[in-house]
């Protein structure tokens, strides 16, 4: 009976294999029972054939290593930390960003551009719209964040100084700041570690003078390196270097860590990733949001609506690393929710649109009109399409962002096989 007890109160995902091997009979069985995860984000697109080379592309991206390994990485990610915790790289990450965000007020995060724009992304969609400006109880205790791109700017580099010599002056908690340094990935050039490190080294130094002890002063300072830019910073520095994960649209290290930092539950966004994937995966190519979406944003001059912040940055994301056939076919991304972004405009009115929106909110609502009913009502226009969220949770996220990294993967196997 002790047992039984535990088995219920424990979550199913505890006991499950997130890397996605073959599933076993026993395995499609465990699928199907009611502990099933229910997806967050559905689309509806108009009905139009699937093109004979995406079609292909799809078959190709189910048995291609590179695409695999890519669209497993949360899936692997989640099966090291249940077994192992911090042990495993998103353990140490995920620990590492809880104890700096505990025993500080302020982060420096300090990387190349593609690393700190990663960080700003999921930042944006998955915490509070002013994070930073809020109280620590506000904030439930956790870090503020400021990313910082290296860069040549001098006077940006003075101004982050004038902050932190100013904010060490105090002894107590709410007075201390950290730096994190991340020199990047291993798509990272050395001439962007060595700008990394030089724009870190004053940071550090700052924060060395106003550390009043050894353990302080480890408590400051975190290494996010493979090892590149540890010989670069000031000497006698102490530092944690931390494993930095594979390159990747959505969930990198950096990413991670500093959605974790400001208090986001990385864990479920990747159990939403894991989720869609699984589920994806085993549908026939006329079947797959993943073929339908790339089918439909395919075509040139096409807008994506986004109607929450939350699924904005995602789309702007996306849209600005998405590969495209065709000169000719660009991808725009609007939010109809500010009064400057219409989609009403002259230029592209009848452009093809995809509405990304959340059926509900996460707060409670306040009594203006709200875009649920545009959306919808936009939506259900000829020829759009629409991916509904049943509300932007993490989960919900964490699936929109396997969707949108799963259709950029099958984009690349179809322009491959064109050539």
């Amino acid at each position: 009976m002790l047992n039984a007890g535990i088995r219920r109160r424990t979550p199913p995902y505890a006991f499950a294999d997130f890397h996605s091997t073959p599933p076993t009979d026993r395995g499609r069985r465990r699928m199907t029972s009611r502990n099933q995860p229910v997806s967050h984000a559905t689309g509806r697109f108009p009905e139009r054939p699937i093109a004979a080379e995406r079609a292909a592309a799809w078959q190709k991206l189910l048995h291609d290593e590179v695409a695999h390994r890519a669209l497993d990485e949360p899936g692997r990610l989640l099966s090291a930390y249940f077994r192992e915790r911090e042990r495993s790289s998103l353990g140490q990450i995920v620990s590492t960003a809880n104890k700096l965000a505990a025993a500080c007020e302020t982060v420096f995060v300090v990387g190349p551009r593609a690393a700190i724009k990663s960080v700003e992304m999921l930042i944006a969609a998955t915490t509070h719209p002013f994070h930073n400006w809020l109280g620590p109880g506000g904030r439930a205790g956790r870090a503020r964040l400021i990313a910082l791109e290296a860069c040549g700017d001098n006077d940006l580099l003075q101004g982050a100084l004038d902050l932190v010599r100013r904010a060490c002056d105090g002894p107590t908690l709410h007075d201390r700041w950290a730096l994190a340094v991340v020199d990047g990935d291993v798509a990272t050039t050395d001439a962007e570690k060595r700008l990394v490190a030089a724009t870190a080294a004053p940071l550090a130094a700052a924060l060395q003078a106003a550390a009043t002890s050894d353990d302080d002063l480890r408590t400051r300072l975190y290494v996010l390196s493979r090892g590149a830019a540890d010989e670069l910073l000031p000497r006698g520095l102490a530092h944690t270097s931390l494993p930095l994960l594979e390159p990747a649209l959505f969930f990198n290290g950096p990413a991670l860590f500093g959605a974790t930092l400001v208090g986001d539950d990385t864990v479920t966004l990747l159990k939403g990733a894991t989720w869609f994937w699984e589920a994806a995966r085993r549908r026939l190519a006329a079947e797959s949001p993943i073929v339908q979406l790339a089918e439909f944003l395919a075509q040139p001059e096409v807008r994506i609506a986004a109607w929450h912040h939350s699924v904005e940055p995602l789309a702007r994301r996306f849209a600005a690393t998405a590969r495209r056939r065709r000169d000719d076919s660009r991808m725009r991304v609007v939010a109809p929710f500010h009064a400057a972004e219409s989609l009403d405009e002259d230029d592209a009115e009848h452009a093809p649109t995809l509405h990304l929106w959340a059926e509900s909110v996460r707060r409670d609502r306040l009594a203006i009109a709200p875009p649920e009913e545009r959306a919808a009502a936009a939506a259900a226009q000829p020829g759009s399409a629409e991916i509904q969220l049943t509300r932007p949770s993490d989960v919900a996220l964490g699936e929109l962002c396997q969707w949108f990294t799963a259709v950029q993967i099958l984009e690349s196997l179809t322009i491959r096989s064109d050539r």
